[in-house]
């Protein structure tokens, strides 16, 4: 849209206009490498950090109300970003829309495929997501979870290019795949891409559960099944409503591997 070429654009470029598969791999392995060491070095720094729970009689953060010409300054800085970030797009695309003539059954068609992948991203994903922040607080299987979300660091397109490829080793092509196993690895490829935006808010939920919580509930008799029904999920309720959300918004509004 802005005329600014990335690396994404190449691998696009080689892959559709130079119809290069070898180009294109080759490409997307090295965006993948620079997301793995980007993402090491990011760890790293990350290691050592560690939070602590203020009460609430610690009043660290002090609230000062802006007055007079900064109050009016802040208030139309946010409120342009609202409006020329949301209204004026909304607008113009609303424009455009009704100047066209629509064929209403494909729009309905195009809608309704659209909610399936999503709905199949969000059914797939979530419990995947919620196993690995269970699993995740167990220190030994920590690297675990970072290694598992590495996926949403990967460009849709280099994701693309390294299931088609699979695809291709085990003799199957695009042309000749079978639609429920498209689905499948269009589900499988979702999972990968989004398995991060479903983690961090379940993740966050199970941090506010202290550990002295689920052990009393251990030293009353409770199984790790019923702790799980009757203590943890009703508290990460809230969050894995959000992790749902996240991704189907995520995906709808970018279908990355279509």
């Amino acid at each position: 849209a802005f005329n600014f070429e990335t690396m994404t654009f190449a691998v696009y470029r080689s892959w559709f206009g130079l119809f290069s598969w070898e180009a294109a791999s080759k490409m997307a392995l090295f965006l993948c490498m620079a997301v793995i060491v980007l993402l090491y070095i990011k760890s790293l720094a990350y290691k050592n950090q560690k939070f602590h729970q203020l009460s609430h009689r610690d009043h660290w953060v002090i609230q000062r109300p802006l007055k007079g010409t900064a109050k009016y300054l802040a208030s139309s800085f946010m409120l342009s970003l609202f409006i020329f970030g949301t209204v004026l797009p909304f607008v113009y695309l609303l424009i455009l829309s009704l100047r066209q003539v629509w064929n209403w059954d494909q729009v309905w068609g195009l809608l309704l495929s659209s909610l399936s992948v999503a709905l199949i991203a969000v059914i797939l994903t979530t419990p995947v997501a919620l196993g690995l922040a269970m699993l995740s607080r167990q220190k030994p299987l920590k690297p675990l979870l970072s290694v598992a979300t590495y996926g949403y660091a990967v460009p849709g397109t280099v994701l693309a290019v390294g299931l088609l490829i699979t695809l291709g080793w085990v003799g199957l092509s695009v042309s000749n795949i079978p639609v429920v196993f498209a689905l499948f690895i269009l589900a499988y490829g979702h999972l990968v891409r989004f398995l991060n935006v479903s983690v961090q808010p379940i993740e966050t939920g199970l941090q506010r559960i202290p550990l002295s919580l689920q052990r009393a509930a251990a030293s009353l008799g409770a199984s790790q099944m019923m702790r799980m029904r009757e203590l943890i999920l009703p508290l990460l309720k809230s969050s894995v409503v959000g992790a749902c959300a996240f991704v189907f918004i995520e995906v709808i509004k970018e279908m990355p591997l279509t």
